[in-house]
């Protein structure tokens, strides 16, 4: 079960879920600060949803496919990572805020 705040939210396996909830895949972009602000303008420019948590910047694409960030692969201080959707996403989509939030 997915509680927040004593409500419960949803039921059901973790695979479950995740396949009901979470995007498949998120990319994670760790970022150096000098370049925070061209991959904010970019993923704003084209409208891409993010999600920022220091220097670690998570996106997902359309329908939670891979998104295409191609055209960073160039800039300096920009490593790209992805991952599969978990329980931390799909409490996020349920909720609208993270974990550790309070």
């Amino acid at each position: 079960s997915i509680m927040d705040q004593g409500k419960i939210l949803d039921e059901g396996t973790p695979d479950q879920m995740i396949r009901r909830h979470a995007p498949k895949e998120v990319a994670q972009l760790r970022v150096a600060p000098a370049s925070l602000r061209l991959v904010r303008d970019y993923l704003d420019k084209r409208k891409i949803t993010f999600r920022e948590v220091g220097a670690l910047i998570s996106v997902t694409g359309a329908e939670g496919d891979r998104p295409d960030l191609s055209d960073l692969d160039h800039v300096d201080g920009v490593r790209t990572s992805y991952r599969l959707g978990n329980l931390e996403d799909v409490f996020l989509t349920l909720t609208g805020r993270e974990l550790r939030d309070g």
